[in-house]
Formats: C-alpha cells, structure tokens, sequence
C-alpha cells in the first residue's frame, strides 16, 4: 500500500514537471517566432531546443527553474543563424534578438 501511493505521487509529480517543461517550451518558441517576425527573418524548424536548466529565484524570492533555449533562424534562406532566450518559469528574461535584414536583402 505504502509503495503504491509512492508511485503515484511520483508519477503526479513527474506529470506535473512534464506538463510545466511543455508549457515552457510552447512559451519559447511563440518568443522565438515573434523576435524573428520582428526582424524580417525566417524561424528554421519552427521550434526551440532546450539547452540548460537550472534553478533561480525570481524577485519575489520564490524557487523557479530557468530554462534557456536556442532557435535557428535564417536571414534569406541559404544561410543558418542561432539565436538564443531564457525563461523563468514560463516568464520571458532575455533574448538576443535575430538581427534584421535591410531591404535590399544585405545584412
């Protein structure tokens, strides 16, 4: 009974992790996607990886996990760029926004 009701409280718990990673991720690329539309730039893949986590405190004091992605984006379609952001939580900190191409298709 004891190791049943374990077992069960660590699936919650790992769905509940799983869930928030996801929420994340989502939260990400929907970041990624609209500093590379601000830019004029193309998002490759359509999607972010995640490259680190690890804990902060946000500036309430409270414990969240900092989770920094990477996005690739392409200025004219033959070339490859990365680009990077961190989330605590599913709260944008920082990205480094793609740079933008002029008008006449130069950098």
């Amino acid at each position: 009974m004891t190791w049943t009701l374990i077992a069960l409280l660590a699936i919650g718990v790992l769905t509940i992790l799983w869930s928030a990673s996801r929420l994340a991720a989502e939260a990400a690329r929907r970041a990624s996607h609209t500093a590379c539309e601000r830019a004029g730039v193309q998002l490759l893949d359509q999607t972010v990886m995640l490259t680190k986590m690890t804990l902060r405190r946000d500036r309430h004091g409270r414990l969240r996990i900092l989770r920094r992605y990477s996005f690739d984006y392409s200025r004219q379609g033959m070339d490859r760029a990365r680009g990077t952001l961190a989330l605590l939580g599913n709260e944008l900190q920082w990205i480094s926004e793609p740079e933008a191409t002029r008008s006449d298709g130069s950098l």
